[in-house]
């Protein structure tokens, strides 16, 4: 069993996008919580940030895009896909609360699908 893990981008038009990837193991409800705790505003995570590449809508414009995308507990689940990031649970969980509280905006524009650096201790 894998974890599934979907998430939103919407721009200010409200344009939507949504990603999925599914990393290998299934993640358990406390990591989870784990994750859901370290999100901006209650919601809001960058995914780059991570060393997660995440697919927004079209070419940037700068009075519509930013880098932020949403995640929900229930867009976390069990799935019998392959995964298509090898990033194991507790690794993900890992790199969530490194980021908690310093989710700082890389600034625009950038590429929308290359990854930023992971930020370390």
């Amino acid at each position: 069993m894998n974890t599934k893990i979907e998430f939103l981008y919407r721009d200010a038009s409200n344009w939507k996008t949504w990603n999925r990837i599914v990393i290998p193991g299934e993640m358990t409800r406390e990591q989870i919580g784990r994750i859901m705790a370290c999100r901006d505003g209650g919601e809001y995570f960058i995914p780059e940030r991570l060393g997660l590449e995440a697919e927004r809508w079209g070419t940037y414009e700068e009075a519509l895009d930013h880098i932020w995308c949403q995640l929900y507990e229930h867009d976390i689940g069990p799935t019998d896909r392959p995964w298509t990031d090898d990033i194991p649970p507790d690794e993900l969980v890992r790199r969530f609360e490194l980021m908690k509280g310093r989710w700082e905006e890389t600034p625009m524009p950038f590429d929308f699908c290359r990854p930023v650096p992971v930020i370390e201790d």
